[in-house]
């Protein structure tokens, strides 16, 4: 069978960019080596714009009803300043949400099957397929099955994240590299009934250097 679009990659870029060409009738395949769900390390929270796309693409409420807890109120704390208080409304949305990928990824995943593309999983790209520079399919490996199969479709997507496979194989530049200069960590609690995004900064007695720490409860 022949595709419209090739889609690498179907975690949040790939299932909604899948999803959305569905929707609007094209014939979509998107692949992945993972099997949903399926954990992985991100950012955490999704800003308001990001959860007004997701009420927009008829997602939020199922994410919620699958125990997604919503922030709608924020604290920031640096020293003895403190900035407290609800968020403004966004496209009628006034919360930050923070979804386990476990959950938001496998619902991305059959929102694009529920939309009408075909999501392979446990599926890797090996190979592209084409005529010079022109790529015009792809050459996958079932990680169950054990064999290569060929797609071909007029657009290729690449949506595997940092360590693009996709990125590799057409040998795209790396225009800029920046160093970490700051770390994250989060965790998951059950039972506890709070409801704010809290940013503290902590002073550093050693070099009076501020480190911001992060937590949405």
């Amino acid at each position: 069978m022949s595709f419209e679009v090739i889609i690498v990659g179907a975690r949040v870029a790939g299932a909604a960019t899948a999803m959305l060409l569905a929707r609007a009738g094209l014939r979509v395949l998107v692949v992945d080596r993972a099997h949903f769900p399926s954990d992985t390390l991100s950012t955490h929270q999704i800003q308001l714009p990001g959860v007004a796309r997701l009420a927009r693409f008829g997602l939020l409420e199922p994410l919620l009803d699958a125990g997604t807890p919503p922030t709608p109120h924020v604290r920031f704390q640096a020293g003895a300043a403190v900035v407290e208080g609800e968020f403004p409304s966004y496209h009628d949305v006034n919360m930050m949400i923070s979804p386990r990928r476990t959950v938001l990824d496998a619902l991305l995943v059959d929102a694009a099957r529920d939309a009408g593309a075909e999501v392979r999983e446990g599926c890797s790209l090996e190979a592209f397929t084409g005529q010079g520079d022109r790529v015009s399919g792809v050459r996958l490996r079932d990680k169950r099955m054990g064999g290569s199969t060929s797609e071909s479709a007029a657009l290729v997507v690449g949506a595997d994240g940092k360590h693009s496979t996709v990125a590799r194989l057409v040998g795209a530049a790396e225009r800029r590299r920046v160093a970490a200069a700051t770390f994250a960590f989060y965790a998951y609690w059950d039972g506890l009934p709070v409801k704010v995004a809290r940013s503290t900064r902590k002073q550093d007695s050693r070099r009076a250097r501020g480190r911001p720490t992060m937590g949405s409860l």
